[in-house]
């Protein structure tokens, strides 16, 4: 795939990025691999995967941008979605504070459908993780289907 090319599926999935903000305004993120959807536990608690019942800690919306970068917040609890290093290597909700570490990228898979999220500071991806139980990690290394996500628009939020 040349330069050009790649330069140009960046263009529409930050095209998609802003019709998803426009028309959807919340939206699902569920995982390639487990099926399950990125949901928060709470106040400043883990990001967590989840089947099941349609709860409000599974809406995401984009709120703020960096250039290629943008920061995803929960409909329930109003937390961002960051990757922190303090107390363990996570994923986690937090207090919008803008720093480089609530910043994620959609890196696009070549099906056309998922993508990854990159973190800005780390450059580590969220992923849906079985090993040592199911959760949500930051991972950065091979790449599995576990690392790929894909967005389901809900309007009428």
């Amino acid at each position: 795939m040349t330069v050009a090319a790649i330069t140009d599926i960046f263009v529409f999935f930050s095209l998609i990025q802003n019709i998803m903000e426009l028309l959807c305004g919340y939206f699902k993120l569920q995982n390639k691999s487990t099926s399950a959807w990125i949901a928060n536990t709470g106040d400043g608690g883990e990001i967590v995967p989840y089947k099941g019942t349609d709860y409000d800690d599974q809406y995401w919306r984009v709120v703020s941008r960096d250039g290629d970068f943008f920061k995803l917040q929960n409909k329930k609890s109003g937390k961002w979605i960051a990757h922190t290093h303090g107390g363990g290597d996570r994923i986690v909700a937090f207090n919008d504070a803008d720093y480089e570490d609530q910043y994620w990228k959609v890196v696009p898979h070549d099906d056309g459908k998922h993508f990854k999220l990159e973190n800005k500071k780390s450059c580590e991806w969220i992923a849906n993780t079985h090993a040592g139980g199911d959760r949500i990690v930051p991972y950065k290394g091979a790449t599995y289907p576990d690392q790929y996500w894909s967005a389901t628009c809900h309007k009428d939020l």
